[in-house]
C-alpha cells in the first residue's frame, strides 16, 4: 500500500515527524521574541534570548532534514568510474565516463602551483634586475645632462620680513 501512494506516505511522515518540530521551533522563536518584548526585569533576557536561539537551531535542523530527504541519495545520480591517473574507483555523475579523482586533482594542482611559482620567479627576477639597471642608467644620463647649480658668492638670499607681534 505504501508503494501505491508515495505522496500519502510522505504526507503522513511530514505530519508526524516534521510538523511538530517545525511548530516547536516557531513557537520557541516567537515566544523568545515575546519575552524580550515584555521587558520583564531580568527574566526577559534570561529566558528570551535562549528561547530564540533554541528556536532558530530547531528550525535549521528541521529544514536541513527536509532538504536532505527531498534531495535523495547521491548514489542515485552517480556511478563508479576508474580514475585516469591512479586507476582507483571514484564517483562521477551519470553522464561522465572519464574522471580524475579528487586526490589526484589536488596532487596535480600542487605540482602545477609549484611549477608556476618557479616560472614566475624565473621571469620576475631577471626582469626586475633589468628594470633596476635601466633606471640607474636613466638617472646617470639625467645627472650628466643637467648640471647642478653652484651658488655664487655674490648672490645672497633675500631676507624675510619679520613677523608682527601683537
Amino acid at each position: 500500500m505504501a508503494s501505491q501512494f508515495p505522496f500519502r506516505q510522505y504526507l503522513i511522515e511530514f505530519l508526524t515527524k516534521n510538523l511538530p518540530s517545525l511548530f516547536l521551533g516557531t513557537l520557541l522563536f516567537g515566544g523568545g521574541i515575546l519575552l524580550l518584548a515584555l521587558k520583564i526585569p531580568g527574566w526577559s533576557l534570561f529566558l528570551g534570548l535562549p528561547a530564540i536561539q533554541i528556536g532558530i537551531v530547531v528550525l535549521i535542523l528541521v529544514f536541513e532534514g527536509l532538504s536532505r530527504k527531498k534531495s535523495g541519495l547521491a548514489t542515485e545520480e552517480y556511478h563508479f568510474v576508474t580514475c585516469l591517473v591512479c586507476q582507483r574507483q571514484t564517483l562521477a555523475p551519470k553522464f561522465m565516463e572519464k574522471r580524475i579523482c579528487d586526490d589526484c586533482q589536488v596532487r596535480i594542482a600542487g605540482k602545477l602551483k609549484t611549477a608556476l611559482v618557479a616560472v614566475y620567479i624565473l621571469f620576475t627576477i631577471p626582469l626586475t634586475l633589468a628594470l633596476v639597471q635601466k633606471n640607474q642608467e636613466l638617472r646617470q644620463k639625467a645627472a650628466e645632462i643637467t648640471p647642478t647649480p653652484t651658488p655664487t658668492p655674490t648672490s645672497t638670499p633675500t631676507p624675510t620680513p619679520p613677523f608682527k607681534q601683537f
